[in-house]
């Protein structure tokens, strides 16, 4: 399978017809950006720097965004874990392939999945996320991500407070 252009990715960011790695979408989560940034830098914006992560070894992209102030620092995003192809929808069904490993069979499961800490704590519950029975990948469509984000940003007024138990882990040392 030929690896698709830059124009070919744009286009499946538009329709939002691509899936973001379950690995991937944590990596946002943890550098602070959202699935809007990721689009916002592949839409509009260009590649000006690759970094080797000196801990973990991944490639690191910085991106020039045209349309960031001056004062606002280019942001920089993982370089793998987005997987966009112009010839197949996101799975929406078992049949359909993984767009890790290209084998047929992905299942569709629900998730629960928490964001932030203490009192900014959200708990988002019966996320469905992708995995692959071949290679165990697991990924987000573009449409679950935005919904996340939405959720996210509207947690005032669609959370629900529940008193929820919390232990501390604690290792004894003898």
């Amino acid at each position: 399978m030929a690896k698709p252009t830059i124009s070919q990715i744009r286009e499946c960011i538009r329709s939002l017809n691509y899936v973001v790695s379950i690995h991937a979408a944590e990596e946002l989560d943890d550098d602070n950006l959202t699935i809007d940034d990721l689009e916002n830098i592949i839409l509009t914006g260009k590649i000006i720097e690759c970094q080797r992560d000196t801990r973990t070894q991944e490639i690191k992209c910085v991106s020039s965004v045209a349309s960031r102030s001056k004062n606002e620092m280019p942001k920089s995003s993982s370089k793998s874990g987005l997987s966009a192809t112009s010839s197949s929808l996101p799975p929406t069904s078992p049949s359909q392939l993984c767009a890790s490993c290209g084998q047929p069979g992905v299942r569709l499961r629900n998730v629960t999945r928490s964001f932030g800490r203490g009192p900014l704590l959200l708990v988002i519950e019966d996320i469905p996320l992708w995995t692959c029975p071949h290679c165990g990948e697991s990924y987000f469509t573009a449409q679950t991500l935005h919904e996340i984000e939405r959720i996210k940003a509207l947690r005032k007024s669609v959370a629900v407070e529940r008193p929820i138990p919390v232990a501390m882990f604690q290792v004894s040392c003898n």
